[in-house]
C-alpha cells in the first residue's frame, strides 16, 4: 500500500546496490527534488536505468561510487551538447555498462513486468550492443532478459488522499518502468482531495508498493505541465558553469517565469512575432534549403515522428504542417501526439504540444502502435557519423590522435532505421571525419531495402536519403551507396516559403542550432531564451488579475 513520507525518509528506503529506474524524459518530468537526494544520501553502488541518462546522470557521476552500472539508450544534454561526465566515465572504463535500443530496453522491461524471463522483439540494425541475442532463424527477432527494477524514482502531478498518483503529459518510458519497479518512489506537484482524471493520464493506485513525498517544484529545471515549463536559462548555467547545481534549484524569479509561460498561447506567440524586430540577414542559408526541401518531401496524411534534439527537422514539420494541415505530427518531447502547427521554440513550445496535441502518450505506446507496424512516414535523425552505405555511427569515433571519444549514443534509432517507410538522416557539417567510406561501429542502418525485402516483413518500401550542407544523396538498392540527387548549390528555395520560414515559423533562429558552435552557439541559446522571457513578460497576467 502506498504512504505519505518526507523526501529524506522516502530516500533512505533505496539500499546499497539497487536498480533505479529514472522517470520522465529529455527535459520533462525529471524526478529532480528526488534526484538530488539521492545524491545527499550515503547509499551507493546503485544501477541507473534511463532512457536518456541526462542531468541525473551527471549530477550522479559527481560522487565517487554512487552510480557504479549503467542501462541506457542515450546521454547528452540536449541542445547544449555532449554530456561530460557521462563522456568521461564511458571513456575510462568507469562503469559497467548495458547499452540499449529503446525497443530492446522497453521490452527487457515489459518482460519483467509479464513475469516472464525474456521477451522476443525485432532485432535492431546496430552490430555494436550485447544487450540482446539474435534468433539466427530467418525471422529478423531477437530475444532480451528482463530487467527488473527494485525502485522506479518518478515525478507526478498529483496524489490524492487516498494515496493515488496520476502522471500527466508526455511519459517517456514511465509504464515499462512502472510494471518492472518491485517498489515506486513518487513525488508529487500537489496532494487533492480526489483526482479529475482525463484520458491523457497514467493512474497508479495506493495499492503499489509506492512511497509519496509532496515536493512542490519537484521537477524543476525540467517541465511538469500543465504547472510548469522547462527552465533552460537554469539548465544552461548548469551546462556552460561547471555543472554547478546551485542552478538547478528554483528560486521565486524562476519560478515565477516557469509557472507563466506554462500559461502563453499560440496567439499570444504570433502576436509577438507581428511585433518583433527583424534583424536576419536576406540571404538563403543552408538550414533554411535543407527544411524547405524537407518540408516538400511530405504530404497530406503522412505521419511525421520528431525525435530529441533536432530543431531542424521539426522546423521542417512545423513548416510541411503550415501549409498542409493534414500532415500528423506523431510525437513532440516523448508523447505529444498530433500537434498543431507553431513556431519553433523552446521553453513555450512544449506548453503548446502539450495543449494541442489530442492526446499524450509514452515511448512504449509510439513504439507499439505505431513504430513496430510500420506506420510512421517519416522521422529525420541527425547523426555524427556515417558512410557510403548510410550506415551510421552515434556511439564511438576516433579522433586523429587515436583518442577514442564517446557519443551520446543512437536512442531508438537502430530500431526505426527499418521500420518507418523512409529513412532520412542528416548532417549539418560534412567533412571528412563524419562522412567515411565504412563506419567502424554501426549504430543504425537500412537492413531492408529494396521492395521486397520490406514487403516481406510487413513494412512498406520507402526511399533511404541522406542530407548535408552539401545537398541531398540517395541509396542506390542495387549498388546499396549513396548517389547525390540533389546539389544544393542548385537548389532555391521559393520567395514565399523563405517568407514563412523567417516570418511565422522561425523569426528567432532556432533552426540554426545544430551548426552553431562554441560562444556563437551559446549567444544564440541566450538571445532564444531572452525572446521568450520578453513574451512571457508581455502577456502573461498579474496575479491580481
Amino acid at each position: 500500500m502506498s504512504k505519505v513520507s518526507s523526501i529524506k525518509d522516502a530516500v533512505a528506503e533505496i539500499e546499497d546496490g539497487s536498480s533505479i529506474a529514472i522517470g520522465g524524459a529529455l527535459f520533462t518530468r525529471l524526478p529532480m527534488a528526488l534526484v538530488h537526494e539521492i545524491k545527499r544520501a550515503s547509499v551507493k553502488n546503485l544501477h541507473m536505468i534511463a532512457w536518456s541518462g541526462n542531468i541525473p546522470l551527471e549530477m550522479f557521476l559527481e560522487v565517487p561510487g554512487k552510480v557504479t552500472e549503467l542501462s541506457f539508450c542515450f546521454s547528452s544534454l540536449d541542445i547544449f551538447g555532449l554530456a561530460p561526465r557521462f563522456r568521461k566515465a564511458l571513456e575510462n572504463d568507469e562503469l559497467v555498462t548495458h547499452e540499449y535500443s529503446a525497443l530492446t530496453l522497453m521490452n527487457a522491461c515489459e518482460a519483467a513486468m509479464r513475469n516472464l524471463p525474456y521477451s522476443i522483439f525485432k532485432e535492431p540494425t546496430t552490430n555494436a550492443f550485447n544487450t540482446y541475442e539474435a534468433l539466427n532463424d530467418g525471422s529478423g527477432l531477437a530475444r532480451t532478459e528482463a530487467l527488473h527494477i527494485d525502485y522506479f524514482i518518478v515525478h507526478a502531478q498529483e496524489a490524492d488522499r487516498h494515496g493515488n498518483v496520476l502522471i500527466r503529459g508526455t511519459r517517456g518510458l514511465d509504464t515499462a518502468y512502472l510494471g518492472a519497479a518491485k517498489k515506486i518512489i513518487v513525488s508529487v506537484e500537489k496532494i487533492v482531495e480526489d483526482f479529475e482524471i482525463t484520458q491523457n493520464c497514467i493512474f497508479i493506485p495506493r495499492t503499489r508498493e509506492m512511497t509519496i513525498v509532496h515536493a512542490p517544484m519537484g521537477a524543476y529545471p525540467t517541465s511538469c505541465l500543465p504547472h510548469y515549463v522547462t527552465d533552460y536559462r537554469a539548465i544552461k548555467q548548469f551546462a556552460e558553469e561547471g555543472l554547478n547545481e546551485k542552478f538547478l534549484l528554483p528560486t521565486s524569479e524562476r519560478v515565477g517565469f516557469v509557472e507563466k509561460a506554462a500559461g502563453i498561447k499560440i496567439d499570444e506567440v504570433y502576436s509577438f512575432i507581428d511585433d518583433y524586430k527583424k534583424s536576419e540577414s536576406e540571404t538563403v542559408k543552408t538550414e533554411d534549403k535543407m527544411i524547405s526541401y524537407l518540408s516538400d518531401l511530405y504530404k497530406p496524411g503522412e505521419i511525421l515522428s520528431a525525435g530529441a534534439v533536432s530543431p531542424l527537422a521539426q522546423g521542417s514539420y512545423f513548416l510541411s504542417k503550415m501549409k498542409e494541415p493534414d500532415v500528423v505530427i506523431m510525437t513532440t518531447a516523448g508523447g505529444y501526439v498530433d500537434v498543431d502547427a507553431r513556431p519553433l521554440l523552446l521553453s513555450i513550445g512544449e506548453a503548446l504540444d502539450y495543449h494541442s496535441s489530442k492526446f499524450h502518450w509514452g515511448g512504449d505506446d509510439t513504439f507499439h502502435i505505431y513504430y513496430e507496424p510500420g506506420f510512421i512516414d517519416y522521422e529525420v535523425v541527425a547523426v555524427a557519423q556515417v558512410d557510403k552505405s548510410l550506415r551510421t555511427n552515434n556511439l564511438w569515433v576516433t579522433s586523429p590522435s587515436g583518442k577514442r571519444i564517446r557519443l551520446p549514443g543512437q536512442g531508438g534509432m537502430a530500431d526505426v532505421s527499418d521500420m518507418h517507410r523512409n529513412f532520412v538522416i542528416y548532417q549539418m557539417n560534412e567533412d571528412h571525419l563524419s562522412m567515411v567510406d565504412s563506419v567502424a561501429t554501426v549504430s543504425a542502418c537500412r537492413t531492408l531495402v529494396t521492395p521486397e525485402e520490406r514487403r516481406s516483413k510487413g513494412l512498406r518500401p520507402g526511399a533511404c536519403l541522406y542530407m548535408s550542407n552539401k545537398g541531398v544523396y540517395q541509396l542506390n538498392v542495387r549498388s546499396r551507396e549513396l548517389e547525390m540527387i540533389l546539389d544544393f548549390e542548385n537548389y532555391e528555395v521559393p520567395k514565399e516559403k523563405m517568407a514563412l520560414i523567417r516570418y511565422k515559423l522561425d523569426p528567432f533562429g532556432t533552426r540554426f542550432l545544430e551548426s552553431a558552435k562554441g560562444a556563437d552557439r551559446s549567444q544564440l541559446i541566450e538571445r532564444l531564451i531572452e525572446v521568450e522571457e520578453a513574451i512571457v513578460v508581455k502577456y502573461s497576467k498579474n496575479e491580481s488579475e
